[in-house]
This record gives structure tokens, sequence and C-alpha cells, in this order.
């Protein structure tokens, strides 16, 4: 994106409108190709996500206002506005957005880095949202302090992800009280990655199948609602993740019985394999107790 922008700098200062057009059109098949339907960044990471889109939106202001002079007709530009132009961009500015925990962190979905975040106060209140291209879901309920988020992530291996199919976190009371650490460039790396730094199974002690971006592994939604204020529920198949397992489902179901009262029911069904590890992992950067 930023050599769009720059093609569009140049062409409004050379008066040459072949190469804004040019930027303009790159940044419109970039979008076509690099982003899910949801509106993610393919490589399925709220960092890597904002990075993308800072860029698009450097693009955006470079061409912000601009018209193609007289003589130029075939598809001309006219006080061009590339947030109208494309409302897909839209959607990808907006998603990320979505995806903040009620301290105003960013979800730590994949490689996203937990000291970055766009949104650096907390939310006044949550709510549900389904991003079924990525493989991912946060279940959530009420206002203020009682806030609660249930996040599941079941996306393949884009190139930034981790081996963490079937993987939940929950924030509660204030607190992500089921953690994921998110991105590293410490000696930690290689943990933050394995399928046992995350809230899941682990079959016969083995991390997750690697994936690749023609066989990415992400699993399958079987059922989705959040329309009932007091029960909501997600049922993913993950299968994909170990090729040793017929069986890699999770069926979550939270239940709201009164403001500040909830509680989830974590069915988790595992076939293949020898030994089956059930993975919960306490607040990452706060002493926590059962």
């Amino acid at each position: 994106p930023g050599m769009y922008r720059d093609m569009v700098r140049l062409g409004r200062i050379l008066n040459k409108p072949e190469l804004v057009h040019d930027g303009v059109n790159r940044f419109t098949e970039f979008l076509k190709l690099g982003f899910f339907a949801d509106g993610w960044w393919k490589e399925g990471t709220a960092s890597y996500h904002d990075q993308t889109i800072g860029g698009l939106k450097s693009v955006a202001a470079a061409a912000h206002g601009y018209s193609d002079p007289p003589e130029y007709v075939t598809n001309r530009f006219d006080n061009l506005d590339l947030t109208n132009k494309m409302p897909f961009y839209n959607k990808a500015l907006q998603v990320s957005q979505e995806a903040i925990l009620p301290n105003g962190r960013k979800i730590p979905i994949n490689d996203t880095w937990a000291n970055r975040n766009v949104n650096a106060k907390n939310t006044d209140n949550t709510v549900s949202h389904l991003w079924s291209s990525l493989g991912n879901a946060a279940l959530g309920n009420g206002k203020g302090t009682e806030q609660i988020v249930l996040n599941l992530n079941w996306s393949g291996n884009y190139g930034h992800s981790h081996y963490d199919n079937a993987s939940l976190i929950l924030f509660a009371k204030g607190e992500e009280l089921l953690s994921d650490i998110g991105y590293t460039h410490s000696k930690y790396r290689g943990w933050t990655l394995h399928t046992a730094s995350h809230n899941t199974v682990v079959i016969d002690q083995k991390a997750q199948d690697a994936g690749s971006i023609k066989n990415p592994i992400t699993g399958n939604l079987k059922f989705y609602d959040d329309k009932n204020e007091y029960v909501k529920v997600i049922d993913v198949d993950a299968s994909p993740a170990y090729a040793v397992a017929s069986t890699y489902r999770r069926r979550l179901i939270m239940v709201h019985v009164a403001e500040g009262r909830d509680y989830v029911i974590d069915r988790f069904d595992v076939e293949g394999g020898n030994t089956h590890d059930w993975f919960l992992h306490g607040m990452c950067e706060e002493e926590g107790k059962m």
C-alpha cells in the first residue's frame, strides 16, 4: 500500500492521472484479494490487520479529493473518496475495532501484540461477534464492570497463526481469566505457538498439524446462536487440526443468570490418538487462584 500511496501522490504532483488511477486500481485489487469476506486481513491477526489497514488509510488520504483533468474522460475520478467508492474498505476498518476486550485491549487472536492497542479505553458494553471466514467468534454480554467475553478460535494457518484450533479465551470480572499470550519475539516464541500454551485439547502431547496456505486446516462452524440474551451457543468441528483425530469438536454454552452472574458449559469431544490433555491457562499478567 505504501507504493500505491506514492503513485497517487506522484500522479497528483506531476499531473499524470494514469499514475493516480494505477495506484487506486492496485488499492482496489488489494482489498479484493487480501481480505476474508468478513473483513479480516488474510493473515488472521489483529496486529497485522491494523498494520495493513494503516497502509490502506494512507492511500485513501493521498487520493482524497482528487479530480481528473477535464480532458481525462474514461473512468474519470471527481472529488475522489475511496471510503465511499469501496464499501468493503469500511468493513475492513471496522472489524478490528469490534475485536476488543472490555479493558480496551485487542482480543489476542493468533499473532496479536498485547501492548499495541488502537482502542486504549474500556468498552461500555459488550455484544457478540461472528467472523466466520476468519474462523473466530466472540460471545459477549453485560455492561460496565460486568462485561463478559468468551472467544473461540478455529482459524487455520495463514502465516501468522498459532496451533490453537478450538482454543478459547475468557474475559470476566475485569480480567482475562483464561488467557492467551499472543505475540512475542522473545525466547518464548515457540511456546506461544504451541497447542499446549492455549486453552484447548492436546492429543498425544503434540502440537496441532501445521497446515499451509493451500491446506489451512481451518475448522468448521456447525452452529452459532447469540440472539437470546440469557443463553448463547457455539459449536465448532475443529478436527482438521489433527490428522489422527476423527472427532475434535467443541460446544460452548454461555449462560447469563443475572447481572454479574454468568457461567460457561464446555463440552469437548475427542476421538483419535491415545492421550487427551485439556489445557486451561489462568491470568497471564496477574496472580490468580482457582
